[in-house]
């Protein structure tokens, strides 16, 4: 079944909502135009849909019973939308691995894993431009997990189709998320946006394996420096080289299994938070707003 997304539309200075189907070429930049002038409608400006979402984005928000987000960087974004503060619930993601035996070979090259989509806004360009960065005498291995068929991944496989200066590069596609963290040394989450708690950050790390991370505030509640990740600065390509580089100095402590790491929430105890709050709204004696 195809997915529909809102536009806005303006016509005869009273709003419309429509529905355009965004998975047909109807929605390519020139047919759209033609919709809506058949429609004798506008687009709004940017600011006027940002605007009238914001509007109706806290109107929702400040009528909600409850609401969970993974991060305390979460709880205060949604409570300056209106939610009432005592009606968020800050409550990490869960994963349940089925087993965390490593399966690294002590021959194998430091294997730094990225797992996710390939999208600008996760930062993946700057994995390859920190690499080509790294001043080391032994190549590292880089694998990337995700859709590769965006033109922006496309684009990123022909620059760098198996290497990057001396380090080797395998694109894997989407792949079992176990083998992949049971077999690498650290995983890379360069986020060039505030990302609430990335699932492959809470997945990483109930596996034990370490994470090479931009340092914004629900990355920094899960991953402290040294501890159980590097941090790397905002968009910076030479600081995520420098943390890449610090990855690989502790690749003997890394594999010694000495990291400690923060509790993951496993899929029992966070449906059962979950169940406890629709219980308490649904209750005879809940108050109404």
């Amino acid at each position: 079944k195809k997915k529909k997304k809102i536009l806005l539309f303006k016509k005869k200075k009273e709003y419309e909502i429509k529905e355009c189907d965004w998975s047909s070429d109807v929605c390519s930049s020139d047919l759209l135009k033609t919709v809506f002038e058949r429609r004798e409608a506008v687009r709004l400006p940017v600011k006027e849909r940002v605007e009238l979402n914001l509007s109706r984005a806290k109107r929702i928000l400040s009528n909600l019973d409850a609401m969970f987000t993974p991060s305390e960087f979460g709880r205060t974004f949604f409570s300056q939308l209106g939610v009432p503060a005592g009606r968020i619930q800050v409550k990490p993601w869960y994963h349940d691995p089925a087993q965390l035996r490593k399966s690294i070979n002590p021959s194998q090259p430091f294997t730094i894993t990225y797992i996710g989509r390939v999208s600008p806004e996760k930062g993946v360009q700057l994995i390859f431009e920190a690499f080509a960065r790294i001043k080391s005498s032994v190549p590292i291995q880089l694998r990337i997990a995700g859709a590769n068929t965006s033109a922006y991944c496309l684009e990123l496989r022909r620059k760098y189709t198996t290497q990057v200066v001396m380090h080797k590069v395998e694109w894997r596609g989407w792949s079992e998320i176990e083998p992949l963290f049971l077999s690498t040394d650290v995983c890379i989450i360069p986020s060039t946006w505030i990302d609430n708690t990335p699932l492959s950050l809470v997945e990483a790390l109930s596996y034990q394996v370490p994470v090479i991370a931009t340092k914004v505030p629900p990355i920094e509640e899960l991953v402290s420096d040294g501890e159980n990740g590097y941090l790397a600065e905002y968009n910076s390509v030479n600081s995520l080289a420098a943390a890449i580089q610090r990855a690989v100095t502790d690749k003997d402590h890394i594999r010694s299994g000495a990291l400690k790491f923060p509790k993951v929430n496993t899929c029992r105890e966070y449906t059962s938070v979950v169940k406890n709050a629709y219980l308490s709204i649904s209750a005879p004696n809940h108050s109404a707003r």
